[in-house]
């Protein structure tokens, strides 16, 4: 086992490999930089007398890196540093642009990176591709550049992340979120809500009865004719901002898998129709620091510097909504007036996380724009001046500091209200309806089937149709079904349409799919494409 205090770190490739620096290191051509977790020591250059020599040094690092492993010695890597450059305010006087200031180097480049992300409990980062995980077996992991498949025992595993994620399939028909008493959601058409089950049609895992006692809550989704976009699914019909910092012309965002990329200052938009009310929804994920400019209502598709606005061409008014580490930043932007900031939202949990889901909501008639992260809602901006946006597209300029991931993203028709909470002051013991008028109606809910809700209450039988309803929250029961440790992992799989579920993993393999068990909902199996991420449990002593 290596000493701790030797523990040092190679780059090598898009991975970052861990181990103990010999003295045959020394010969080769090229360079190989080693970055040492030591104080006060920095970066350390060898040189290779040729390149075979650094293939095969490379080659023999690996094998003695899956020794190690086979030994319990989590030594491949790729986590940040800890020490990370710290992030500013972002400046309202320019929407384009930035310096690269704030880059870690030894951070994968989400632009180039590229295969699933195995990460280690340590924070270590291995890339590569997910084979297969057997919970006799553990998991089964491959690279390019390393000839046998390599195996892991699942409890050194956090979470593995998935390159290859893709939206599912549009669905017709009622959808609807159905949020669980543990905290899980699951996604898709609402069939059945009869005796004891509801029943869904996911459309990467086929029907799902969940036990009506532990689902709380059940939001039904706007129809399929009311969103405007869904992607991104490529760069057709955006256009790439050409950015020009200090004469130099900077980096562009990069379209992968149903995501934006981004690692330097990038300018990317497209018209969209924006309706006079729209919802926009999308999740950023990053490196470093968040710096991003999201242009709401423009006619223009190039970045726009605003502290020499008067100089570009001629553009129409727009919103400009800034978010960075600590605030969120909305300012009306027209060429010949001056700029308007109409007040900063400081916003925690943009220091905290690096992965956040964005809504902002957009009324023209009221001359309003709300902005929630992860669901809350950080701040209602009220332009007393009247709405200036002239456009109807969208700009996403990337800054230039750290390294961003931009999808899921959608944009739909708004109907200009948004999901309250129920009242604490209704019992728990009652079915509650809440139609998209506000009215509430308790009873009890005998069935929901073809778009029809069967509603008893004190006052007689109801029927509703679903397209009334906004949401509907289940009497609580007493379901106490918990997964227990055992010899299969207990994993949480967030999906690309955003809902989450925890199981046991009894199997994964490309053929069988994700082969989940849960005491709540029984076996299902899920398409390996629609899981975005996999979250490990931490292994109990």
């Amino acid at each position: 086992m290596s000493d701790p205090r030797r523990h040092e770190r190679i780059r090598v490739g898009p991975s970052h490999l861990t181990g103990d620096i010999e003295a045959s290191l020394k010969k080769g051509l090229g360079t190989l930089k080693i970055l040492i977790r030591k104080p006060m020591l920095a970066k350390s250059t060898f040189r290779f007398a040729s390149r075979a020599a650094f293939l095969a040094t490379r080659g023999a690092v690996l094998s003695c890196l899956v020794a190690a492993f086979a030994c319990g010695v989590p030594v491949i890597g790729g986590a940040e540093d800890k020490d990370a450059a710290k992030s500013s305010e972002t400046s309202p006087g320019q929407e384009s642009g930035g310096d690269q200031a704030n880059k870690s180097e030894d951070a994968p480049d989400p632009s180039t990176s590229s295969g699933d992300a195995l990460v280690f409990r340590n924070g270590d980062i291995l890339f590569g591709e997910l084979k297969a995980v057997e919970p006799a077996d553990g998991i089964t992991w491959l690279r390019e550049n390393v000839q046998k498949a390599m195996r892991f025992d699942t409890k050194q595993i956090a979470e593995i992340r998935f390159d290859n994620a893709q939206a599912p399939p549009p669905q017709e028909g009622w959808r609807c979120r159905a949020e669980l008493a543990n905290g899980d959601h699951f996604q898709g058409k609402l069939l059945e809500l009869q005796g004891g089950e509801l029943t869904l049609d996911m459309n990467y895992a086929g029907k799902v009865s969940l036990p009506r006692e532990a689902v709380r809550r059940i939001e039904l989704l706007p129809p399929r004719e009311m969103i405007v976009y869904e992607g991104p699914r490529g760069v057709k019909d955006w256009t790439i901002g050409k950015v020009v910092i200090d004469g130099e012309e900077r980096g562009r965002w990069h379209y992968r898998n149903g995501a934006f990329y981004a690692s330097e200052a990038a300018s990317i938009a497209r018209e969209m129709h924006l309706p006079d009310r729209c919802r926009i929804e999308m999740d950023l994920r990053w490196q470093g620091v968040i710096n991003l400019a999201v242009a709401l209502y423009t006619d223009y598709w190039q970045p726009i510097s605003l502290s020499n606005k008067n100089e570009e061409p001629p553009f129409g008014g727009f919103y400009s909504l800034q978010i960075n580490n600590f605030s969120a930043l909305l300012m009306s932007v027209r060429q010949d007036f001056p700029l308007r900031r109409l007040d900063v939202a400081r916003v925690p949990t943009l220091n905290r996380n690096n992965e956040i889901h964005v809504e902002i909501l957009v009324d023209k008639s009221r001359a309003m724009i709300t902005l929630l992260v992860d669901g809350e809602k950080v701040k209602t901006w009220r332009d007393e001046r009247g709405f200036i946006g002239e456009g109807s597209g969208v700009r996403f300029v990337h800054q230039g500091r750290g390294k961003i991931k931009l999808s899921n993203l959608t944009i739909r028709k708004w109907d200009g209200t948004r999901a309250k909470p129920f009242p604490d002051s209704v019992s728990n013991d009652k079915d509650v309806i809440r139609l998209r008028d506000g009215e509430l109606a308790i009873g009890t809910i005998e069935r929901i089937r073809e778009g029809k809700v069967s509603f008893q209450s004190s006052n007689g039988g109801r029927a509703f149709d679903l397209e009334a309803i906004q949401a509907i929250r289940l009497a609580r029961g007493d379901s106490t079904a918990s997964l227990s440790s055992g010899d299969k992992p207990v994993v949480t799989a967030h999906f690309h349409d955003g809902a989450r579920a925890t199981f046991h993993l009894t199997g994964w393999d490309q053929k069988r799919g994700v082969q989940a068990r849960s005491p709540l909902w029984g076996e299902v199996n899920f398409q390996p494409e629609a899981v975005r991420k996999l979250r490990f449990a931490a292994p109990k002593d």
